[in-house]
This record gives structure tokens, C-alpha cells and sequence, in this order.
């Protein structure tokens, strides 16, 4: 088994990261799974897709394309939350 399981690692990161070595080493689908999987939890890992260079081979991949979308969005999210807790 090469995917994490949430219960055994609850921290998103280790998701991202594994995620990145195994899409690196030609598992696509499973590191493009993981790294959902991260942003999905919080993990917005925007712009560290775009500088990682793990993700190299996938950045022109539609379905990377979506999931750094996802991450942008997140980490916006993130960012309107920080503004809102300091008026």
C-alpha cells in the first residue's frame, strides 16, 4: 500500500509530500490523489506546487491543473480568514 491512510496520519502534509515523490516516480494517478487528498485537508500547498520540483512532470497535466486551482483557492480562503481575525 502506498497511500496513507488518514487514520494512521491525521497531518495532510505527509500526504503532499508522498504525494509529490510518487508522481514524480510515474505513479500519477496515486500522487495526484494524494495531493487532493492534502488540499482537501487544509494542506494549501499553493505556490509550492508551482516550486516544487516533484510536481515537474505533471504540471501540465488537466487534472494537476484543477487541483492547483483547488490549492490557490484554499490558500485564499486561508488568507481572507487571517484578514478577518485582524480588522
Amino acid at each position: 500500500q502506498i497511500e496513507i491512510n488518514k487514520r494512521e496520519i491525521p497531518d495532510p502534509e505527509p500526504q503532499y509530500w508522498r504525494g509529490s515523490i510518487l508522481a514524480y516516480c510515474g505513479h500519477h494517478d496515486v500522487g495526484l490523489r494524494m495531493l487532493r487528498h492534502a488540499i482537501e485537508n487544509n494542506y494549501c500547498s499553493f505556490p509550492s506546487v508551482d516550486l516544487d520540483p516533484f510536481w515537474g512532470p505533471m504540471r501540465e497535466d488537466p487534472e494537476f491543473l484543477e487541483i492547483r486551482d483547488e490549492a490557490i483557492a484554499c490558500r485564499q480562503r486561508f488568507v481572507e480568514f487571517i484578514e478577518s481575525q485582524n480588522p
